[in-house]
């Protein structure tokens, strides 16, 4: 199978960029400075876009200074850094539609667009950026070149630009293009990323249809670590629907579909899919609750954001509800003020809500919003929780 994105799903022209080789790194203030040094070079920019938050952007930073395989490869570029959440980086990022982190944007001297990406991971990264310096003709001159002579290439280069923009249905089209004129490779992966990604999007783009056949398209002949990946997004798109059977039917496909597979990654993404198989296939909620609370991280009984997620699993499925509330209460007295805590005296209202204690429901939802008074949300639930309340009075 081709390509799973991370997901997956990232400028105070901090604006740290480096050019970097084998032993020197060049400096740039400004972008400015950056596109002057590509010019004179006569290399394409990277640009990339993070946000200070974001895990997989940390990873790429570290990888610039002490991984020497992604280092030589940025020897053909030069790099400029951008944080897209702080001082000028901000309308920069709106500029260029940055949406996700880490964004990369390949562009000629001249700022045009040559090629574009989401997410960061060593092997994808290397795969993105080989696939751009193969051909460094701006994004424009790749449609011009496919109107007059449609490639697969072409097409499924013009697909990734597509997806990394957000437009879904272009990416999705463009990578049916590329199935057509060369069918014998396969673009299942790259179509169902595209079509669940627009499914997930605030347009909407696709409906849980359109994801649903694009995942079975997907899963004939799929890797069993793609299997688990494509199948517990679909549990999550049936989950959504609150349609049972279909999540009970890709829980079934990821557990029964991959257990012959010996290798590390894939035995440990399947642990961590068991507790839902047992709840929604085997109908088995105590075993569901045993695995569940077996995967938890070491002293996750002390960490207020590991007690938040157990409870929070438990609120969603139904299962250790007073057990589960009492852990919630746990962490909130852990948590540390702010947002934190409210996002784990939230999960205790939904627990005392489920449990048929409105008044608590309330009372701790103002409790959130004291913690996080600009949140909309908290504002909403405590409308919801006072509803109910009035409902049963």
């Amino acid at each position: 199978m081709t390509k799973r994105l991370i997901p997956a799903v990232v400028v105070a022209l901090v604006l740290s960029t480096w050019s970097l080789g084998r032993a020197t790194a060049e400096h740039f203030e400004t972008l400015a400075e950056a596109q002057a040094a590509a010019a004179a070079q006569e290399k394409p920019l990277l640009i990339d876009f993070f946000a200070d938050w974001c895990g997989p952007c940390k990873a790429f930073t570290k990888a610039t200074s002490e991984d020497a395989d992604i280092q030589k490869l940025l020897e053909s570029v030069i790099l400029y850094k951008v944080d897209a959440e702080k001082g000028d980086g901000i309308e920069l990022a709106k500029t260029h539609e940055v949406h996700a982190y880490p964004t990369f944007m390949m562009v000629d001297a001249k700022l045009q667009p040559v090629d574009r990406w989401l997410g960061y991971s060593k092997d994808y990264f290397q795969s993105k950026m080989d696939n751009a310096l193969v051909d460094v003709s701006t994004i424009e001159d790749k449609r011009a070149r496919f109107e007059k002579s449609p490639s697969a290439d072409l097409a499924a280069r013009l697909a990734g630009v597509e997806e990394a923009y957000g437009r879904y249905a272009p990416a999705v089209a463009y990578y049916h293009k590329a199935q057509e004129l060369d069918p014998g490779t396969s673009r299942a992966a790259e179509i169902f990323d595209a079509t669940y990604s627009g499914y997930r999007s605030k347009e909407k783009v696709f409906d849980a249809a359109e994801v649903r056949k694009a995942a079975d398209q997907a899963l004939s002949g799929a890797e069993p670590g793609d299997i688990l990946d494509i199948c517990a997004q679909m549990a999550q798109v049936a989950k959504q629907n609150e349609d049972a059977p279909m999540r009970a039917q890709y829980l079934k496909t990821a557990i029964e579909s991959t257990q012959s597979s010996q290798d590390p990654g894939v035995l440990a993404r399947r642990e961590s899919l068991m507790p839902e198989y047992m709840l929604y296939v085997e109908k088995n909620p105590a075993k569901a609750v045993e695995l569940k609370r077996a995967a938890m991280r070491e002293g996750w009984m002390e960490d207020a954001g590991q007690l938040n997620s157990y409870a929070w699993w438990a609120f969603e499925n139904g299962v250790d509800q007073e057990e589960a509330l009492a852990l919630a209460r746990k962490g909130i007295e852990l948590a540390a003020p702010g947002r934190a805590k409210a996002q784990i005296l939230d999960t205790a209202a939904e627990l005392c809500n489920a449990l048929n204690n409105c008044h608590e429901s309330v009372d701790l939802t103002k409790l959130a919003m004291a913690e996080d008074p600009d949140s909309e949300y908290y504002k909403k639930q405590l409308d919801r929780f006072q509803e109910i309340l009035a409902s049963k009075d």
